[in-house]
């Protein structure tokens, strides 16, 4: 769609503005992302029901620290939470998602807290020790209630 999309640009007149980064390796993302003041991605569903789930394309920015504007297509409310550490939006509303946008930007503070809290989440939700350790804790749990049923059936 490259093509498309530098043609869709020109022809709404935000060349100048809006820059097509094409292919990119994960270094110069990391890079990028870390001068980013927001990340912004509006996923919808389409019309024969074909939709994301939990892109990993918005798990990398929140591990990034960043806040970020999405909406509720998909599996995406299942990790961000409107005004918690992102700001969801309907998928269908574009004045909703430019207002979300524009306050995102005016406001450092809410960058700053929307942002912290994502790092949180991805922490939380995403990091392979964490999970370990809920895993195991669970499994324990779940053996010791066990075995106690055993003694007390006995």
């Amino acid at each position: 769609l490259w093509d498309h999309l530098v043609a869709l640009r020109d022809e709404l007149g935000l060349d100048g503005r809006v820059e097509l980064m094409g292919s990119r390796n994960s270094d110069e993302i990391v890079a990028a992302l870390g001068v980013a003041d927001a990340f912004v991605i509006t996923p919808t569903q389409t019309e024969d029901g074909d939709r994301d789930g939990i892109p990993n394309v918005l798990v990398e920015p929140m591990a990034c620290g960043l806040p970020v504007v999405t909406t509720t297509a998909g599996g995406i409310t299942e990790l961000v939470e409107h005004d918690g550490n992102g700001l969801l939006c309907d998928p269908e509303d574009v004045g909703a998602i430019a207002r979300a946008v524009e306050t995102v930007i005016a406001d450092p503070d809410l960058r700053r807290r929307l942002g912290a809290t994502a790092r949180r989440t991805v922490e939380w939700d995403y990091d392979l020790n964490s999970a370990a350790e809920r895993h195991e804790t669970i499994y324990s749990a779940g053996a010791h209630t066990s075995m106690q049923r055993e003694v007390a059936a006995r």
